[in-house]
């Protein structure tokens, strides 16, 4: 799974959660780390994602998502 959180508490929170929960993963600060960390080949199951970001919101990441990995499910 790939958190996409630009506020540092929530990304730790959440990754600490899901992670506790026994999901596998990796966070990123914003929109352009994401879609750098899906560009580097490694299996991404999953986009969660904040929709309100600085640069490039949520919205626009799942839209550019749905390009460049269009089987990979995105949640807002």
């Amino acid at each position: 799974m790939l958190i996409v959180e630009d506020d540092e508490g929530m990304r730790d929170l959440l990754g600490d959660t899901l992670s506790s929960a026994g999901y596998d993963c990796t966070a990123v600060s914003d929109g352009l780390r994401a879609l750098s960390h899906l560009a580097s080949g490694e299996a991404v199951d999953l986009v969660f994602s904040d929709i309100g970001m600085p640069g490039m919101s949520g919205i626009d990441l799942l839209q550019t998502v749905k390009t460049v990995a269009p089987t990979t499910p995105v949640v807002l």
